[in-house]
């Protein structure tokens, strides 16, 4: 009797210690990861090319490339269509270029200009 007395002793005292091992690793990391994320300062630059707009009438290869959804050939066609074409009117052309349907003009026409 006295034996199995320690043994369950022994098995509340682990489960007690892994316990608050576990909560310290798991809930106070966590805690202290959301605390993180708030006293994160936001990068300024970051920000200021989110809110830029790129000019499809001006721009190279390489900035149309950051837009969502358009790839080297498809900038590619852009500069073509502006060489045969002449400069985009309005940014609902932009459609014209074969690979940008609908789909990914609503993605981009947030981000583009013809000004």
């Amino acid at each position: 009797m006295k034996k199995e007395r320690t043994k369950v002793t022994v098995m509340a005292v682990l489960m007690l210690v892994c316990g608050t091992a576990y909560s310290k690793v798991y809930y106070d990391g966590g805690l202290q990861m959301k605390e993180t994320l708030h006293t994160i300062p936001q990068n300024e630059q970051a920000i200021e090319q989110t809110t830029n707009v790129i000019n499809i009438n001006e721009a190279p290869k390489e900035e149309l490339m950051l837009l969502d959804g358009v790839g080297e050939a498809i900038a590619e066609r852009i500069i073509a269509y502006r060489q045969e074409k002449g400069m985009f009117q309005n940014i609902l052309e932009i459609q014209n270029v074969k690979g940008i349907g609908e789909k990914t003009y609503a993605e981009i026409a947030p981000y583009i200009t013809v000004n």
